[in-house]
């Protein structure tokens, strides 16, 4: 077994014990992070499964959402270009709908978790 296997493993096991999953819909999974947004809340990010099999995980627009409700400015021009440079530099999309995405699968799942919240993390503290 090589460095990543071992690492991958470790990682997935510690996953399991700080992570909490609640079942939301059939198809939606609401995860509950260790680590807090710039309120000091946890964060949450929903996995889902698509009709096709493919998934992904969203952050159901909450972290600009909870910026924008707070009196922060995150359509500016300044403030858009910086959050869009995080999520692209997570491999993150933002959507339309002010969403932070990012498509997974099992193999790399614990991978796809940290990018979210990490980008999810940064643009909070970021622009508030």
């Amino acid at each position: 077994m090589n460095m990543y296997m071992n690492f991958q493993a470790a990682y997935g096991e510690w996953m399991k014990e700080h992570f909490k999953a609640f079942k939301v819909y059939e198809n939606t999974v609401r995860l509950t992070l260790p680590y807090t947004d710039r309120n000091g809340e946890a964060l949450e990010l929903y996995l889902m499964n698509r009709p096709d099999g493919s998934s992904y995980m969203t952050d159901d627009g909450l972290i600009l959402r909870d910026l924008k409700d707070a009196g922060f400015a995150c359509n500016g021009e300044r403030e858009a270009a910086v959050i869009q440079q995080i999520a692209t530099s997570h491999g993150v999309t933002l959507t339309p709908d002010e969403e932070f995405l990012i498509n997974c699968s099992e193999s790399d799942l614990c991978e796809k978790i940290n990018q979210l919240a990490q980008c999810m993390m940064k643009v909070s503290w970021a622009i508030g």
